[in-house]
Order: structure tokens, then sequence, then C-alpha cells
């Protein structure tokens, strides 16, 4: 813009270095107002799935209560699928089982997980460090494997150890 046209406008004329730091702003926010948004739901998923594959923890914990969940997922052009899914409700929070969970089967899966039974979890240590925000999303983390407990194990959480894969 030359120096006729701004003071016309009512305003100075601006340098070079002005409209380049400008530029730098304008970048920077959109970096901030959208890309990082869009990453953090596209790509968030995937490595946090990634991360609890690679890194694993032990949980003792008692189950309060156990459900048949039907899960679905559907695309823009109408097509998607079923499953199920076990809903667990433990002294270490709420969780989600899958493993060899089907429609047909999913009823007798929960019917394993007896209320006040002590069960060892194993859960991604990602899931668990941001257990809170997965709970505001209203998503659960993954048990990988389930088994039962000592008959004197505490009925509250302990991690009993870390597994890697």
């Amino acid at each position: 813009m030359n120096e006729t046209v701004a003071k016309t406008l009512g305003g100075h004329p601006r340098g070079r270095r002005r409209i380049l730091f400008d530029r730098f702003v304008a970048v920077i926010m959109l970096f901030a107002l959208i890309v990082l948004p869009v990453s953090f739901f596209v790509g968030g998923p995937a490595l946090l799935k990634s991360y609890d594959a690679a890194h694993l923890i032990k949980l003792r914990c008692t189950i309060r209560s156990s459900e048949m969940n039907k899960t679905s997922s559907r695309s823009t052009g109408g097509i998607g699928t079923s499953g199920a899914e076990v809903l667990l409700d433990t002294s270490c929070g709420r969780f989600v089982y899958v493993d060899g969970v089907t429609l047909t089967n999913g009823d007798q899966v929960a019917d394993r997980f007896r209320s006040g039974s002590v069960q060892t979890f194993s859960v991604g240590k990602g899931s668990i460090a941001i257990r809170g925000l997965l709970e505001f999303f209203r998503l659960r983390a993954m048990v990988r494997t389930v088994g039962p407990s000592k008959s004197d194990a505490s009925p509250k959480q302990e991690v009993l150890d870390e597994v890697d894969n």
C-alpha cells in the first residue's frame, strides 16, 4: 500500500517487518485454532491406541457391575457395523472389555464378571493417565486381558506391575 493511499484511509504506511509479523501471527492463529484441534480428534485416538498396546499395566480391582452393550458405527454413506462390548464398573473406574465379545455371547461374557469378585486387568497406561479426559467425552479405557485374582487380594485399586510388550 503506498503512502498516499494509507494517509487517505487514515492510517500510516506499514513497513515490511510489520507485514511479515502480521502474516506470522495469522499462520500461528490458523495452526492453533484449526490444525491442533483437528489433529487431536483425528490422530489422538490412533496415537493413544498404539501407546496403550506397548505400555500395559496390571490393576487389581473389584467388580461392581457388568453389562453387555451393543455398539454400532455408521459412515456418511449409511454403511456401518454392529458389535458388542461388556461395560465394567469397578473399584478402579469404568472399563470396556471387547475381546471375544459378540452379539450372541455378550450376556454370557458379562455374567462371568460377578459383582464383588476381584479381577486382575491389563490396561493401557496412557488410557489410565487420561482417564478423566476420556470420561469427559463419555469414553472408557479398554481392558486388554482379564484374570481372576487371588482370594486374599485387596478389593481396592492396586497397580500390580507394568507389562512391557
